[in-house]
């Protein structure tokens, strides 16, 4: 494919953090329509210092979140269980399926730069107003939420 995929402007998602969408078959900014890649989605992201995103899960959709700088505290809890927590450096990665509870955070003094791929697509829209119209991700109120469950 004779194309370039460049990292445009950020955007504020629900979950608090800031996500910069560049390969993505919802991106606008990329010229090539939609369906292109409805496999998955890429996005880098950047968490501020000393600041979380919320709870929330993907219900239909896998995650791998590998990060470029800094140091990310990864919070998950899958279907049963408690939950744990991974510290990733530059060039480490998790993997967040289907179902699994996560909030990312930043602990540090510094920004967090991370790369977001997600299976299948990642989806977030607003309408001409900045009104959220697809969110695939469900915010939560906790870790025992009962909204995440089913």
């Amino acid at each position: 494919m004779d194309h370039v995929f460049t990292i445009a402007s950020g955007i504020t998602v629900p979950d608090g953090t800031t996500v910069f969408p560049f390969l993505s078959p919802h991106d606008a900014t990329s010229g090539l329509g939609w369906g292109l890649f409805e496999g998955f989605s890429i996005a880098a992201g950047e968490i501020a210092p000393r600041t979380a995103s919320a709870i929330h899960l993907l219900p239909r959709s896998t995650q791998v979140s590998f990060v470029l700088e800094g140091t990310l505290t990864a919070r998950m809890r899958g279907e049963a269980g408690a939950p744990y927590t991974l510290r990733l450096g530059p060039h480490e990665a998790c993997l967040t399926l289907p179902g699994e509870r996560l909030q990312l955070a930043n602990d540090t003094g510094t920004p967090v730069r991370v790369l977001y791929i997600v299976s299948p697509a990642y989806r977030f829209e607003t309408d001409s107003e900045g009104r959220v119209t697809q969110e695939d991700a469900v915010l939560l109120e906790g870790w025992d939420d009962p909204a995440a469950i089913g």
